[in-house]
């Protein structure tokens, strides 16, 4: 359809653009700038000299309510909406569509027919992506298909609120399962406050207190009295916080204001539910457009309105998304992305909606609640493209990524678009840096986090510069994308290496298993040389339906097998004509060719000769599968039913490990617990001791063979008994108790190093005047002196153990 001002272009017209683009693309040689995603065009976009700007759209889609002198917002949306349609392109006449879109297709469009090959990534399915493109525009009808709910602060009860987050989650994890992208789309819409009114609403105690807003910064008949000396002027409050995707549903947050029949404003006090505050810190990362000032919005404006102070999770820009992609077109403007990516005109001199965002939402015009839900569909659409563009750009082959992680490919996406998230949270973009940058590369490099002093640093941070080492040597989507099988292989192994230096903490795991020579054999097919080749050639004519090819100069040649042929001695034939490794080389062709795998596992099921002798490359090949269409291969009960006997087989076996080890372990925890308790009760009677030995002659040195702790183990069993202590065995044995007393008496004494003499002396190596460690010498008897007291008898006197030669 079209008019005398611009035309459009339908859904399947689009595709049919986006075939013919990829094809005309990977049929020429690549050239060194091919890891653009979107290149510059000059002068067409942004300022009142450029080609297309905002007023310029308007005027042309609008061009009837562009005159009016009151609500011009509202009719300027309602006319342009008519213009526009929810499925179609929207391209003005007077502009060149190449002008407006390089390449002249919308990368939603190049991306719908890139995944109609047949080996690429199956996130989104094109189920999601014709979904998509049937929502890419504005459209008034298009509201009856969006579950919108408001919570109006302070009105509604916690109870709904709850059930509300409730839902808030169920609907993420519905467009999760189109396309992880760990984000919600977030856009404020602002009402015009004094700073008097402001002042006054502070004032305020009761619940439910109203108050009469200025509508100019004049008028003060209709509010309360404050100090006038202080400044008056204009606040952008954030009246309505909106979330969602944008075409299946959306939550409306909005102050509790409305308006009178005579054009006054009413603002209600509240104290705000907890239930709310904790539904705002819970939201997934938000994403936006200039979203920093959105969200200093919502965290410092709204505790002013009864809002306990809080703080988002964390927010996301699309502009640094669309810079880290590749972005190198000079505008950055919502209108130059909403017409390079889908092909569709945004209006955004229609904004302020008239100021009536202060009204509930259901109220406002239908054209404005439109352009609302798109705002939000475009940032979600939008962002999708972009995570979708990086991931083919550096992992095209969901394959070999799979085979090294383990992982299939929705948990890798999920892994994906959080690994963007964390590059590119709290980025902005350094525009100086980023208009003189001449590569990709160079505009990756003007991402720059912020200081301390809320100035931009002077360097990338570290992820951005990662993400470099990544995306360098690689192919866009809007240059054809990746082309040779085993060169992007190489290359997707090289980045796992990057991945791996700084992982998630939530994925921590997901790169521990070594790059082994056996992994890196299968990675590789069997080939080598492959890091001497390009990845520049055109692709042969004919390989449309293939994303990733066999390159003509690998040093073993392609295998083609007529799977209607496969046997035994055909397999045998045609690899010994190849000279390949029958396992490499069958999975080489099964992901070349995904989907004629089930074909050759049907073979399987007929022959169960060939069965059996190719029973160890079932899994592998049935894993290409899954890996690579997201689906699973077709089930060989036979090859089913050992691969579950061997499972079983090996846990019973390892469980039996596991059992006897831990017997083992629990006995040794018993020894062990018995030894420290030893060892304790032990140390504490030394310790008894070595205080009794410094005092001396002070104390009673008798006194350490009392038992004074019980001691465990060896220690208890083997203590000499006490003085006077008969045993049964004593008893039984008939020993005197003369001799008993006189063992005891002498294992009492203190044992002290031994003097050697004679030949057991010379026998150990020892002089006569040696101490040698033995039992000890005995201490001297004790005799009284004069005084009264006791001393130790003299040195003729004492008793010196004699070891007698053995």
């Amino acid at each position: 359809m079209c008019n005398c001002f611009y035309y459009r272009l339908s859904t399947e017209e689009l595709l049919v653009a986006g075939q013919s683009f990829l094809n005309k693309h990977r049929s020429v040689p690549l050239l060194s700038s091919s890891d653009t995603l979107v290149h510059n065009i000059p002068n067409v976009y942004g300022g009142e000299d450029d080609l297309m700007n905002r007023q310029t759209i308007v005027r042309l889609l609008a061009p009837k309510a562009w005159g009016k002198p009151r609500n011009r917002d509202t009719a300027v949306m309602a006319e342009f909406s008519q213009a526009m349609h929810i499925s179609d392109a929207v391209i003005p006449k007077q502009f060149e569509r190449k002008k407006l879109i390089p390449g002249g297709v919308p990368i939603l469009d190049i991306l719908r027919a890139y995944y109609q090959k047949i080996d690429t990534w199956k996130l989104p399915t094109p189920e999601t992506l014709e979904k998509w493109s049937n929502h890419r525009g504005l459209s008034i009808g298009a509201l009856a298909e969006i579950d919108i709910k408001e919570i109006v602060a302070g009105i509604t009860p916690p109870s709904e609120i709850n059930e509300i987050a409730d839902w808030i989650s169920n609907m993420k994890a519905r467009d999760e399962k189109d396309l992880p992208i760990g984000v919600v789309p977030f856009t404020v819409k602002s009402t015009s406050v004094s700073a008097h009114d402001l002042l006054r609403f502070g004032k305020l105690e009761a619940d439910g207190e109203e108050l009469v807003l200025q509508n100019s910064l004049t008028d003060v008949s209709k509010s309360m009295p404050i100090d006038t000396s202080i400044e008056n002027g204009w606040l952008n409050v954030p009246s309505k916080v909106i979330i969602g995707n944008g075409y299946s549903w959306a939550l409306v947050i909005s102050l509790d204001m409305r308006e009178n029949p005579d054009g006054t404003r009413i603002l209600v006090k509240h104290t705000i539910p907890e239930e709310l505050c904790v539904l705002l810190e819970k939201l997934p990362p938000v994403l936006g457009y200039d979203v920093k000032d959105d969200v200093l919005s919502v965290e410092q404006m709204l505790p002013k309105f009864g809002f306990r102070k809080f703080s988002l999770r964390a927010f996301i820009d699309l502009q640094s998304v669309a810079v880290l992609a590749g972005w190198k077109h000079e505008s950055l403007s919502r209108l130059a992305l909403s017409f390079i990516l889908l092909g569709v005109p945004v209006n955004r001199m229609s904004a302020g909606a008239d100021g009536k965002w202060h009204k509930s939402f259901s109220s406002l015009d239908r054209s404005i609640q439109a352009m609302v839900m798109f705002d939000l569909k475009w940032l979600h659409v939008s962002h999708c493209i972009f995570i979708m563009t990086m991931r083919e750009e550096v992992i095209p082959d969901p394959d070999v990524l799979g085979m090294i992680t383990g992982a299939v490919q929705m948990e890798l996406c999920v892994w994906w678009s959080k690994w963007i998230a964390q590059t590119v949270c709290a980025t902005f973009i350094k525009l100086r840096v980023f208009h003189q940058g001449t590569t990709r590369i160079e505009c990756m490099r003007s991402l720059r986090g912020v200081g301390n002093d809320g100035r931009l640093l002077s360097t990338p941070p570290y992820r951005i510069e990662l993400m470099i080492e990544l995306v360098r040597d690689g192919i866009s989507v809007t240059r054809g994308g990746p082309r040779y099988l085993h060169l992007e292989r190489e290359r997707i192994v090289k980045n796992v290496q990057i991945f791996a230096q700084e992982p998630l903490w939530s994925h921590a795991n997901l790169f521990r298993r070594s790059l082994t020579n056996d992994l890196m054999l299968s990675v590789r097919y069997g080939q080598y040389g492959i890091g001497d080749l390009s990845s520049r050639p055109a692709v042969p004519p004919g390989s449309s339906d293939r994303l990733l090819l066999f390159h003509p100069s690998l040093p073993f040649q392609e295998i083609y097998l007529d799977v209607r042929r496969i046997s035994i001695p055909y397999l045998l034939e045609v690899f010994q004509k190849c000279k390949r490794p029958l396992r490499e080389g069958i999975q080489e062709w099964s992901r070349l060719n995904p989907d004629l795998i089930n074909g050759f596992l049907k073979i399987y099921n007929i022959n169960a000769a060939f069965a059996r002798k190719f029973r160890a490359i079932y899994e592998p090949i049935r894993m290409i599968h899954l890996r690579t269409l997201n689906a699973h291969a077709l089930a060989v009960p036979a090859c089913e039913d050992v691969l579950l006997r061997n499972q079983e087989e090996d846990y019973n076996y390892r469980k039996r490990i596991f059992e006897e080890a831990s017997e083992r372990v629990d006995s040794i925890h018993d020894q062990l617990a018995g030894a420290v308790e030893e060892r304790e009760r032990a140390n504490e009677s030394i310790l008894e001791l070595e205080e009794l030995m410094i005092r001396g002659r002070w104390v009673d040195r008798s006194a350490w063979r009392i038992p004074l702790h019980e001691l465990h183990g060896s220690m208890k069993n083997n203590r000499p008994a006490d003085v006077g202590e008969v045993t049964a065995r004593d008893q039984a044995g008939g020993v005197p108790l003369e001799t008993r007393v006189a063992d005891q008496e002498q294992a009492m004494a203190p044992r002290l190093p031994v003097r050697r003499t004679g030949s057991a002396a010379k026998g150990a190596g020892w002089a006569d005047d040696d101490e040698a460690p033995g039992r000890g010498r005995v201490l001297p008897p004790l005799r009284k002196r004069r005084d009264g007291g006791v001393e130790a008898n003299v040195e003729e006197e004492r008793m010196v153990v004699e070891i007698a030669d053995e």
